[in-house]
């Protein structure tokens, strides 16, 4: 894992991406994304199969892989999770 967390201006840009220039995301094995909420941390999706993406929190030392059904992972609450590209994770 390359990145920890955030910047306040790599936060911005993602959430810029999402919902000022409605980018649209497809999830996919070594993406990064954050959340909507008002802080600074992230996540990656490590690993894939047929039904899940499985994520860890980037800025937790030691985390375990968490499932998430991929027909579900951009609903409900993935409504909030927001795409971080590598060209904002770069620009630090």
């Amino acid at each position: 894992m390359k990145y920890t967390v955030l910047t306040y201006q790599q936060k911005l840009q993602a959430l810029s991406d999402k919902y000022y220039s409605h980018n649209r995301w497809q999830p996919k094995k070594g993406d990064y994304y954050t959340t909507s909420r008002n802080d600074l941390e992230l996540y990656q999706i490590v690993d894939e199969d047929e039904e899940h993406f499985y994520t860890v929190s980037c800025h937790v030392e030691n985390c375990h892989k968490e499932p998430w059904k991929k027909e579900e992972f951009l609903q409900d609450f993935g409504i909030n999770r927001v795409s971080v590209q590598n060209y904002i994770l770069e620009s630090i």
